[in-house]
C-alpha cells in the first residue's frame, strides 16, 4: 500500500499538515541539492544543514539516490546563541534560508525572497483549490492538478505579474476554462511561419473555427489567438493601439471556443481541434517570462521541419512527438514576443502529462499515478512497472540521439504516457522549442534541409541536455515516486532500471549510448533556487549530482 506522509494524525486539518510537509521536504532536498557537497543524509539519523547564522536539524525517514529524501517533522531551527526552535512551517524555513544566501552574497535580495514566499503560499493555495474540487483522472485533470510543481524549484509555483483574481481566473490548478481574444492583422504585419503549405491550410481553418468568427469578419486577416491576460496588456501598449487605431488590426473581445490552460500555464489545450496553442504571456512564471520571441519559434519550427523529414526513423525509435506546424505573430520588433503563437498538435490518444502523474495528492500526499489504475501492492510490481518504463520511455528518446542526433528536452512536464491497466504504454514528447540536434550525426541520415542554425549544438552537449532532462530531470522522479507509491527501498529499484538498460538488446550506437549513461559519474541539474537568488533565472547556474544508475550498475 502507498504510504502518506508523516504527519499528526490528530492535526485539525492533516491535509494542511501534508502539504506543508511537501513543501517543507522540496526546499530540504533542493537545498541538498545545489548547496552540499558533503555526505548525503543517512537514513534515521538526524541531518544539519548550515544556513549562516543558524542551523537547521531533521531527521531523514527515508534517503534516495535520486535526491528525494523524506524527512520527520517538525524540524529544529537552532541559532548560534543556543535558542532552538521547531518547526514544521515552510514559510520559516524559506525565510531562514533566504537569509543565508543573502549574508552570502553581500546584500539582501528581498525582491527574491517576496517571490520565494509568494511562490510558497501560492502552491499551499493551488493545493487547497485542488483538494476542494473532485479528483479528475483525466488528461486535462491531471494538467491542471499540478499544485506542488517542480521537486526541486521552491519558485515553481510564483507568477509575477499576476493578481489573486488573474490566478483564479487563469492558473490551471483553478480547474477553469475561458475563451481567448483573437488578433485580426492585415497581411502587411502579420507574419506566419509553417512546416509546409498543407499545415498552413489545415490550421488556417482550425484556427477560424475555434474563433467562432465568421469567415466575412476575418476577411484576408491574420488570425492569432491571444490569451486574455496579455490581450488587456496589448489594448494598452502604444505601438500595438496604434496599429488598431490605423485600422491595420483588431482585438476581440472574449469569443469562441473554450480552452483549458495546462501545466505551463501559458500553453492552452482547444480540444474541439484537438490543438496546444503556446501563447505568449509576459508574466515571469517560475524564472523568467513566457513569451515567444522570433528565435525561439525559429527553432521550433526548425525542430519541427527536421522531424518531418526523417518521420520514418522517428517512428521506428518507438516514441511519438507532437507536431508543431506552424507559429502566427504580428511583424513588429516590440510585439512579436508578446504576439507570437506556436501551434501543436494533441495526442492521437489519450495521454497523462507525466509531471501530474508523479504529483503527490494535496489530501495526503498519493502520487496522483494511484488514481489512473497503477496499483503496486509489493517489490515485485514495483520492479515490473519500471522495467517496463524503461523499454516504454527511456529507451526511445536514447534511441532517437543514437540513431538521429535528436536530443529531446524530454522532462516530467513535456513528457506524455499513455497507460494500459496502469503500466506505461506509450511515450509522447512536446514542445519543440528545447530540441537540440547533433549536426553531422543528423545530416548522416536527412535530405538537405535548410535548418535554423540555432537548433544545432556540439553532440556532447546535446547529449548532456538529453541526460539532463531524460534523468535528472524525468527518471529520477519516476523512480522515487514509485518506490513511495510500493512503499519499498528505492536503491533496489535502480538495480532493475540499470539492468533493464544494460541488457536492452539495441543497435550498436544506442548500445554505446547506454553504455556512457551507465559509466557516467554524475549528471547535470539545474541549481534553480541559488540561480534565482542570483538574478540568473533565465541561464541558471548548473550543478553535479550522482548518477545513481553508475551506483545501481555497479552492483
Amino acid at each position: 500500500m502507498p504510504s502518506a506522509l508523516p504527519v499528526p494524525q490528530a492535526a485539525a486539518d492533516r491535509a494542511a499538515a501534508v502539504r506543508a510537509a511537501i513543501a517543507i521536504e522540496r526546499l530540504f532536498n533542493t537545498w541538498l541539492r545545489e548547496r552540499i557537497a558533503g555526505p548525503m543524509p543517512v537514513e534515521g539519523a538526524p541531518y544539519v544543514w548550515d544556513l549562516g547564522t543558524h542551523q537547521l536539524r531533521a531527521v531523514c525517514r527515508r534517503a534516495s539516490p535520486g535526491g528525494f529524501h523524506r524527512w520527520q517533522l517538525p524540524a529544529r531551527i537552532e541559532a548560534a546563541d543556543g535558542r532552538a526552535t521547531t518547526t514544521d512551517d515552510p514559510l520559516l524555513i524559506a525565510r531562514r534560508m533566504a537569509d543565508a544566501l543573502s549574508q552570502e552574497g553581500g546584500s539582501a535580495s528581498q525582491a527574491a525572497t517576496q517571490r520565494l514566499l509568494a511562490a510558497i503560499a501560492g502552491a499551499e493555495g493551488h493545493g487547497r483549490a485542488c483538494a476542494a474540487r473532485p479528483a479528475a483522472p483525466s488528461p486535462i485533470g491531471l494538467e491542471q492538478s499540478l499544485w506542488h510543481g517542480h521537486p526541486f524549484h521552491p519558485f515553481a509555483k510564483g507568477i509575477d505579474g499576476f493578481s489573486p483574481e488573474d490566478i483564479d481566473r487563469y492558473a490551471p490548478e483553478r480547474g477553469h476554462g475561458f475563451q481567448l481574444r483573437w488578433i485580426l492583422a492585415d497581411r502587411a504585419i502579420g507574419a506566419a511561419r509553417w512546416r509546409d503549405p498543407q499545415a498552413m491550410d489545415r490550421m488556417t481553418r482550425i484556427l477560424a473555427d475555434l474563433s467562432g468568427l465568421p469567415q466575412r469578419a476575418i476577411g484576408d486577416r491574420l488570425l492569432l489567438p491571444s490569451h486574455p491576460w496579455q490581450a488587456a496588456r496589448l489594448e494598452a501598449d502604444p505601438s500595438f493601439a496604434a496599429l488598431v487605431t490605423q485600422g491595420r488590426a483588431i482585438l476581440t473581445l472574449p469569443t469562441g471556443a473554450t480552452v483549458q490552460p495546462t501545466s505551463s500555464v501559458r500553453t492552452v489545450f482547444a480540444p474541439g481541434g484537438n490543438l496546444f496553442l503556446k501563447l505568449p504571456i509576459a508574466a515571469r512564471i517560475t524564472n523568467f517570462l513566457r513569451t515567444n520571441p522570433r528565435d525561439q519559434i525559429g527553432r521550433s519550427m526548425a525542430a519541427a521541419r527536421a522531424l518531418a523529414a526523417i518521420s520514418a526513423e522517428v517512428s521506428a525509435c518507438g516514441l511519438d512527438i507532437l507536431d508543431e506546424p506552424g507559429a502566427v505573430w504580428v511583424d513588429r520588433p516590440d510585439l512579436e514576443a508578446v504576439t507570437g503563437v506556436v501551434l501543436r498538435h494533441g495526442p492521437a490518444r489519450e495521454a497523462f502529462v507525466l509531471a501530474g502523474l508523479l504529483e503527490p495528492s494535496p489530501h495526503d500526499g498519493t502520487p496522483l499515478l494511484a488514481a489512473l489504475g497503477c496499483r503496486l501492492s509489493d517489490a515485485a510490481d514495483a520492479h515490473a512497472w519500471l522495467r517496463s518504463y524503461v523499454r516504454i520511455a527511456v529507451l526511445p528518446p536514447l534511441r532517437l540521439f543514437a540513431r538521429t542526433g535528436i536530443s529531446l528536452e524530454a522532462h516530467s512536464q513535456n513528457s506524455l504516457l499513455a497507460l494500459e491497466a496502469g503500466r506505461p504504454a506509450r511515450l509522447i514528447v512536446r514542445d519543440l522549442e528545447g530540441v537540440s540536434i547533433a549536426r553531422d550525426r543528423f545530416e548522416h541520415i536527412a535530405p538537405p534541409l535548410d535548418l535554423d542554425p540555432s537548433v544545432f549544438l556540439p553532440a556532447d552537449e546535446a547529449r548532456h541536455r538529453l541526460a539532463y532532462y531524460l534523468v535528472s530531470n524525468q527518471l529520477n522522479h519516476v523512480v522515487a515516486t514509485i518506490a513511495r507509491l510500493a512503499d519499498v527501498p528505492e536503491p533496489g529499484l535502480w538495480h532493475s532500471v540499470a539492468e533493464a538498460l544494460a541488457e536492452a538488446d539495441e543497435d550498436r550506437e544506442t548500445t554505446r549510448l547506454v553504455a556512457w549513461l551507465l559509466a557516467l559519474e554524475t549528471l547535470p541539474a539545474k541549481a534553480n533556487f541559488t540561480s534565482c537568488f542570483a538574478g540568473r533565472g533565465e541561464r541558471p547556474h548548473y550543478v553535479a549530482i550522482a548518477n545513481p544508475l553508475r551506483a545501481a550498475a555497479a552492483r
